[in-house]
């Protein structure tokens, strides 16, 4: 018989301290995104990583890391991070990591 993923249990144990008190490099940060599913992650974790968004995604930075904000904006998009709540910064955000095609016209 094949083992597929979704005979495998899943993990729910991957925890905001995970992410800000052990691997608080951006890179492994996004590293470990690219490997998880959105059910996998704790909500103060998806909150976190929102906040890194804002964080590096800051219009207020001399230069935003742009490989970092892509990764986690995309990690966003698959759910593993909290949304942006305001329209203005979602929209400043996206636009820095040129990522304004996926901004929904109305």
């Amino acid at each position: 018989m094949a083992l597929s993923r979704q005979n495998l249990p899943k993990s729910t144990v991957l925890g905001v301290k995970v992410i800000r008190d052990f691997q608080n490099e951006t890179l492994i940060v996004t590293c470990l995104l690219r490997c998880l599913l959105s059910t996998e992650m704790a909500a103060d974790a998806k909150i976190h990583v929102g906040d890194m968004i804002l964080r590096i995604g800051s219009p207020d930075r001399d230069a935003p890391d742009l490989w970092a904000l892509q990764e986690l904006l995309l990690a966003q998009m698959r759910g593993l991070a909290s949304p942006i709540a305001d329209e203005e910064i979602r929209t400043s955000v996206y636009e820095i990591a040129g990522f304004g095609a996926f901004l929904l016209e109305e």
